[in-house]
């Protein structure tokens, strides 16, 4: 018999992360458990306050339903069809169903996620970790607590960007990428933040201008030569034909599609319209940054550095090696749970 617990959790940071949407010291999410047999499958939903979906919502959505119409089901596409219907209207609980069910399969069965997904063989992504708008000051300890990855993220705006690249610029030797959640309104704003990295590898520039701003994103990149990757502007595989042109690159996110198999579409679709392709989180814990491994070879890059801003990350795991996120487990998604997360609700 199938069982479900469903618990809130509230990840606290080490440090408040800024980015133009605004600043937070935490993140609420939800935490999922299925148990089949003894066998547990974990999933998590992390909801960042500018999303439209909130953790009451999720929760209420999960805590309604009943898990015996999924253990009637044993093939994987006929239980994602079940958690549609369940879930329907909720990326946050349809993510971190899929999640847990797919953690749950691979763990009945003694494998790993990423071999029951089957995706193409291929290099990993290069990791990347994020540095948060913050005081120039701020910037070489930020950097100490970053894991040790090739290329830095560096979120900004137009009012400080110039001013924390700088800092960043000198306290930073590798590669770097910039975001600007939105942020900018004018293409020149955004040459600027790129003449302070002149003679740096810049790798590209995620989501500067507002999503109803597609020539904008064109033009940046005809101007500049870097390759302008898409957030906020591509949710899932069914938006790829309204950016085409616009963008020559994507950001895959599990929640923000829905879960790890609309991800995975995305994925692919965006590989097969020439477009570059990377993976990221909503600053989730272990266990969901780990939930986008499984897609490491579709992708050119990967910004999954939540469990190294998070103080009280409830599972363990996630490791950099080589460059690349990986996962020190080879079952299900390759972490485990390193605290009480289900007697502990609260994230204390």
């Amino acid at each position: 018999m199938l069982h479900l617990t469903v618990r809130p959790y509230h990840l606290r940071y080490h440090r408040p992360f800024a980015t133009a949407h605004g600043s937070r010291t935490g993140t609420d999410a939800v935490f999922v458990k299925l148990v089949r047999n003894g066998v547990a499958g974990h999933g998590e939903a992390a909801l960042p306050p500018y999303l439209q979906e909130g953790a009451d919502r999720v929760r209420a959505v999960l805590e309604a339903q009943s898990p015996a119409g999924l253990d009637e089901v044993r093939a994987v596409p006929e239980a994602l069809a079940w958690i549609d219907r369940a879930t329907a209207g909720s990326k946050g609980a349809r993510s971190a169903l899929v999640m847990a069910y797919y953690d749950l399969i691979a763990n009945e069965i003694g494998c790993s996620v990423e071999s029951m997904v089957k995706v193409e063989a291929g290099p990993s992504a290069r990791a990347m970790a994020t540095l948060g708008m913050m005081p120039a000051e701020q910037v070489p300890e930020a950097l100490r607590s970053l894991p040790k990855v090739g290329v830095l993220k560096v979120k900004v705006d137009a009012a400080q960007g110039e001013v924390l690249l700088k800092a960043a610029r000198e306290h930073w030797s590798g590669s770097f990428f910039l975001d600007g959640n939105q942020g900018l309104d004018f293409v020149d704003q955004a040459l600027r933040l790129l003449d302070v990295l002149e003679g740096r590898e810049v790798l590209g520039f995620e989501q500067p201008f507002p999503v109803d701003r597609p020539e904008l994103h064109r033009d940046l990149g005809e101007r500049s030569g870097i390759t302008v990757f898409a957030d906020e502007a591509v949710q899932d595989a069914s938006d790829l034909d309204d950016v085409m042109g616009a963008y020559g690159g994507v950001n895959v996110k599990g929640l923000k599609c829905g879960g790890l198999d609309r991800a995975l579409e995305l994925a692919r679709a965006a590989r097969s319209s020439g477009l570059k392709v990377q993976l990221g989180c909503m600053s989730e814990s272990s266990l969901g940054c780990a939930a986008m491994l499984p897609l490491n070879a579709l992708a050119d890059l990967a910004d999954l550095d939540g469990p190294w801003l998070i103080a009280n990350d409830p599972f363990s795991g996630l490791e950099v090696r080589n460059g690349v996120y990986q996962a020190t487990g080879d079952q299900g998604f390759g972490v485990h749970l390193a605290r009480s997360l289900f007697d502990d609700p609260l994230g204390a």
